[in-house]
């Protein structure tokens, strides 16, 4: 794949291109970085109590929580009683087949981690058909701007 400083472009001929720190993140394993030097990367994903698991939590958030729209994902957020926030993913089969799900799930991921707040939230991110086309600054964009348009609502 063709480099563009320290970035790759993805495979589709798409205008986007997506960090190396964060394709590695994605990939879940080691990396070489480009000048030769070995790095040990440390995992970075969430752990066991930062994820929602079980489907009655699911159904719970889906009961009570707040739907707040955004251009590429919707939230279901709802207030929980532990110190740190949690995610669970929806990804439908109309989004594509399991590949397309499992890289949409592990965006969404990647999304959260990165923007995780102190807040105590139950957070249920329920992507589009277009979450896949559009590149990681605008989808991280909106991710923020969803969260806080939805802190807005609250006050």
């Amino acid at each position: 794949m063709p480099r563009v400083g320290s970035a790759l472009l993805l495979p589709d001929n798409r205008d986007s291109v997506i960090p190396i720190e964060l394709q590695v993140a994605l990939k879940g394993h080691q990396s070489q970085p480009t000048c030769g030097a070995r790095v040990q990367l440390v995992p970075q994903t969430l752990k066991r109590n930062e994820r929602i698991r079980r489907r009655p939590e699911y159904l719970r958030i889906q009961k009570n929580g707040i739907r707040t729209h955004g251009r590429y994902l919707t939230l279901l957020i709802l207030p929980n009683d532990l110190s740190r926030s949690r995610l669970g993913v929806t990804a439908s089969r109309r989004l594509g087949g399991a590949v397309l799900r499992n890289r949409i799930k592990r965006l969404a991921r990647e999304l959260f981690r990165r923007t995780k707040s102190s807040v105590g939230l139950d957070v249920v991110v329920l992507p589009r058909r277009e979450f896949l086309n559009t590149d990681y600054a605008s989808l991280e964009s909106d991710y923020r701007s969803t969260l806080a348009r939805h802190g807005r609502r609250q006050r």
